[in-house]
């Protein structure tokens, strides 16, 4: 096999290849970009090392038709650390920051999921073309009724019995994700309020440890691994979603809670300022969410007693959040900004040799 060759199918192969949060990221632009065109374009965030690095020697090319094109690199970066957390997190970073950083600078375009990571790629000194496209989300099914009897169903399995109030979070169990901090707020609250977490990681004895020595472990239940397909069952049976993140690059599950119809409490963190808006910071927008402050159990409470308080006001957050979600974040529309956007424009420039 010729290098050509060799490089045609490394950029045929790479740039449908995810990790499944990358996949639920690039999946249905990926898919419009192959039906529309024979060309090929390299498409990588930061966890997907093999088309970025290709990119750090001579541009890739491709024939098409006779002619020579330069395979497009499209950076999608997605990680909400800045990068003085970058370097303190992965101290090796340091030692290989100019590859890091050439990643970024030879891109031909960058996709930011939200305006953090646009000043992240800045920061970086990258001065290219930058898309703000955020991840999408599957609008009709998040907010989709669910049938009676499935729902019933799963209350009677999780244990929510008449007078629960629900706070439901889904994320990987790491300490990043604030999930800490939703358990020791339950010690602020109303003995009805329990706490429903999906998902599962490295930290989930830790985390039962602290709702343990928080004297709330019979108010925690943790549901493990949930497939994302029951997600949202989950939402519906859950009164607020909560999640108090210490970093998020976007942040697609508070999208998911909008689309659902449940009312959201969220840090200000990362790219969450973009679709979140609390009344009392940004009191010249239309609210679609509480703001809680990062490291802080009891401004997680006083969010949840707002929303349980003030029922007008949970109505209308619900309702601008649902618009939001189907009005911004369908991935049909995503798809679409994707396509017309970034992809179409640097298949177009491909130099011909």
């Amino acid at each position: 096999m010729t290098t050509a060759q060799r490089t045609n199918a490394r950029a045929t192969s790479d740039h449908c290849r995810w990790r499944l949060g990358a996949r639920r990221s690039m999946g249905a632009p990926c898919r419009l970009l192959e039906r529309d065109r024979g060309r090929r374009l390299i498409i990588s965030s930061l966890s997907t090392y093999r088309p970025a690095a290709s990119t750090l020697e001579s541009k890739p090319t491709v024939t098409v038709n006779g002619d020579r094109e330069v395979i497009g690199f499209c950076f999608t970066p997605q990680d909400g650390n800045s990068l003085a957390q970058v370097k303190a997190r992965r101290p090796f970073i340091t030692l290989v920051w100019w590859l890091y950083k050439r990643v970024y600078l030879k891109a031909d375009a960058i996709k930011a999921i939200s305006h953090f990571i646009k000043d992240l790629a800045r920061e970086v000194g990258y001065h290219g073309k930058i898309e703000v496209i955020p991840n999408g989300v599957d609008i009709a099914r998040f907010s989709a009724s669910m049938p009676e009897d499935e729902l019933a169903e799963l209350k009677q399995r999780l244990g929510k019995k008449m007078g629960d109030v629900f706070l439901f979070t889904a994320s990987r169990l790491v300490l990043s994700r604030g999930v800490e901090d939703v358990i020791r707020a339950l010690s602020h609250l109303p003995s009805n309020i329990k706490l429903l977490v999906a998902g599962d990681g490295e930290d989930r004895g830790k985390l039962e440890t602290i709702a343990r020595k928080s004297g709330v472990s019979g108010r925690v239940i943790f549901a493990g691994q949930v497939p994302h397909s029951d997600v949202p069952n989950y939402l519906k049976i859950s009164d607020i979603f909560v999640r108090p993140s210490i970093i998020e690059g976007m942040g697609s599950a508070f999208v998911e809670a909008f689309a659902a119809g449940i009312p959201v409490v969220a840090t200000p963190v990362g790219g969450i300022p973009d679709f979140l808006c609390d009344p009392d910071r940004d009191a010249d927008m239309e609210p679609t969410g509480l703001f809680c402050n990062v490291r802080d159990p009891e401004s997680i409470a006083r969010a949840v007693k707002k929303y349980m308080d003030n029922p007008t006001l949970t109505a209308r957050i619900v309702k601008n959040a649902r618009a939001l979600a189907r009005e911004k974040y369908d991935w049909g529309l995503i798809a679409e900004q994707m396509k017309t956007r970034v992809f179409t424009p640097l298949l177009e420039q491909g130099i011909t040799r």
